[in-house]
């Protein structure tokens, strides 16, 4: 899921009226199914956007599956790593209880 708008392209409005809750308890409607850029070199599509969402998340099964990598977890950072190379392609460091994208390198 992701709230904002800048790196948003290829977008449909969304085609059905679901809904997701926020932490306050309040709904708001899914306004539009988009692909995302998050390097030069990775694209993910079918993200929902949230217009009144405050943060991107971004789903462990989600990414793990569009790069075919995993993901390892360390007490304040992790590292996403190819499957078949095991090189190690990109990771988050930890702010305030989330893991915070730094980069992800091309896997090429």
């Amino acid at each position: 899921m992701i709230g904002s708008k800048k790196s948003l392209f290829n977008y449909t409005t969304c085609p059905y009226k679901d809904s997701v809750q926020l932490a306050d308890d309040s709904f708001t409607s899914i306004s539009r199914i988009c692909s995302v850029v998050c390097t030069p070199y990775i694209t993910l599509s079918s993200i929902l956007s949230v217009s009144k969402f405050p943060v991107n998340l971004l789903f462990v099964s989600t990414i793990t599956k569009a790069l075919n990598c995993k993901l390892k977890f360390f007490p304040d950072h992790c590292v996403f790593q190819d499957l078949q190379t095991g090189k190690t392609i990109g990771s988050d460091r930890l702010c305030d209880d989330l893991y915070l994208l730094d980069r992800l390198s091309s896997m090429s």
